[in-house]
């Protein structure tokens, strides 16, 4: 079976590919927003901007890989380059490899990245 929306107070953002009915939509309930999605997989890009849409906190623009929770986050680099890494609140960062400071009370911290690295920081109110 194809699966669609039929919901009229949805806004559709995609449509289902031959059948040209809503495959993706989106719907806000103003405390809460909803998302719907008839695909199996979604780009990286997409599914980070609908955690946005959504409210989700993310913690990196990049095609990285991150693990997260209250107190640790791992990044594990897909590509070279400089990182911002966001954090949901003002946080205390050490490397949780060498327990180096990294940075306090920050909202946001740069990392130089390297393709297939992976670091992981212990995250402190």
């Amino acid at each position: 079976p194809v699966l669609f929306s039929s919901d009229s107070a949805v806004r559709s953002l995609g449509i289902v590919k031959g059948l040209g009915e809503p495959g993706l939509v989106v719907r806000d309930f103003g405390s809460w927003r909803s998302v719907w999605v008839a695909a199996h997989v979604l780009p990286a890009p997409l599914l980070r901007n609908l955690c946005r849409f959504a409210g989700v906190h993310v913690y990196d623009d990049a095609q990285d890989i991150v693990y997260a929770n209250r107190s640790w986050l791992a990044i594990h680099f897909a590509s070279d380059g400089r990182r911002t890494v966001r954090f949901p609140s003002p946080s205390t960062v050490t490397d949780a490899l060498t327990g180096k400071v990294l940075a306090r009370n920050a909202r946001s911290l740069q990392l130089q990245a390297r393709k297939g690295e992976t670091k992981i920081l212990k995250l402190l109110p």
